[in-house]
Parts: structure tokens; sequence; C-alpha cells
């Protein structure tokens, strides 16, 4: 699976919401391994907080790249308006190698639901604990 991870560092996650970083590296996961492919630089800026039109221009962007799971520690309020594009992932680890670690822990459910295309959002915490939250 092809999953974008939002950072400003190249080795953490951001912990604003994931449209805020500067950069978005996409890793290609499978359950045993993973390989980072490419960086983009995060060049959609807005001064309007939770912009609907910066989140459809990095979701054009990223679904351009094939991109099934966008992965953060936070998402804004267009979280609920791109949950049925690709599955977004609120995770609890700050190192993208930790939360990539979960991911792989979780592959074969992650696959399902995006197989699914459930119209969901899911959360891992530090414990590994995946809840699917479906928004109304």
């Amino acid at each position: 699976m092809l999953v974008a991870c939002a950072t400003n560092d190249g080795t953490k996650l951001i912990k604003n919401h994931f449209g805020d970083a500067s950069y978005f590296n996409v890793y290609n996961v499978k359950r045993e391994s993973y390989s980072q492919i490419e960086s983009i630089e995060n060049k959609i800026t807005s001064e309007i907080h939770a912009d609907p039109k910066k989140a459809k221009q990095i979701l054009q962007l990223l679904k351009s790249k094939g991109i099934q799971v966008l992965m953060n520690r936070a998402f804004g309020p267009n979280i609920t308006k791109i949950k049925h594009l690709v599955l977004p992932l609120v995770i609890s680890e700050d190192l993208i190698s930790e939360a990539i670690q979960r991911i792989q822990n979780s592959f074969s459910k992650i696959n399902e639901i995006i197989d699914d295309n459930r119209n969901c959002y899911l959360t891992i915490n530090k414990e590994g604990k995946m809840t699917v939250v479906y928004p109304k």
C-alpha cells in the first residue's frame, strides 16, 4: 500500500494538521518491509484554517501518485471530506518508522478497509489498538 506521511524533517510525523507539513514522504508499505519512494514538497498554502480548497489540492496531488493512506498525528476538520477518497490514519507515534511498523502489524485489516472503501478513518494508539471511526 502507498502511504503518505506528513513530516517537516523526514523522520518524525508533525504535531499539526496533515496539510501543514513541509513534506509528504511516500512509502510503499508491505507486510514485512517498506521503502520510501519519494518526498513531495508541500507548496500548497492557505491563510484560512481548515481551508477545503487547500485540502482538495493536497488530495489531488497525492491521489495522482496513487496514495491510498494519509498518515499523521493530527488531521483537521477536512478529514471528513477526504475519507471517501483515501484512508486517513491518525497515529500516536512520533517516528515515521515506528508508525509504519504499526501499519505492518495491522496490514491485513487496513488493506481490507481500503478494498471495501468504507468511508471512514482509522486511529492507532501507542499500544497498537486500532479503531475504525465512521464520522457523520
